[in-house]
């Protein structure tokens, strides 16, 4: 088990994010999911719970997360908002980081990965479109890996 690569998704209940964990499931054996951020799709992010175990969870808000509280705060620790978000990223166990929501609220996440030096699998377009100059040379300073997973800017 210490050889795997433990996965943090950003974005888990889109069709990339559920694409991503298609790909863990098919290769089981080389990944684990350590955490997973949804903005309000509770009964899917429940799901991916129950299957993947992640140590931690982040949710959009405080009603999803007050749902999400009661339903399975005792399985994982739950956070919330971008303040969640950029601690989920910046998980210590975590080895890469799928950066998979929708606009600019993926900047501050990614800049947090990258402060702890994560592989990224960036499929969030407006990050690099809004803070490019910015992602692109902290990722430099700070030696963390950033990979396209989308084909628009990759």
């Amino acid at each position: 088990m210490n050889d795997l690569i433990n996965v943090v998704i950003l974005g888990s209940t889109g069709s990339i994010g559920e694409q991503a964990l298609q790909v863990i499931d098919q290769h089981a054996d080389k990944f684990r999911v350590v955490g997973l951020a949804a903005r309000n799709e509770v009964e899917t992010l429940c799901q991916q719970i129950d299957k993947y175990h992640p140590s931690m969870v982040a949710v959009g808000d405080l009603g999803v997360y007050n749902e999400l509280k009661q339903l399975k705060g005792k399985q994982v620790e739950i956070v919330c908002g971008i303040k969640g978000l950029c601690e989920l990223a910046a998980l210590d166990e975590a080895d890469t980081v799928v950066v998979a929501v929708s606009g600019s609220i993926g900047i501050e996440p990614t800049l947090a990965a990258i402060r702890k030096s994560k592989r990224i699998a960036l499929a969030n377009k407006e990050t690099l479109v809004a803070a490019g100059d910015i992602v692109m040379s902290s990722a430099k300073i700070a030696q963390a890996m950033i990979i396209p997973v989308d084909s628009e800017h990759s």
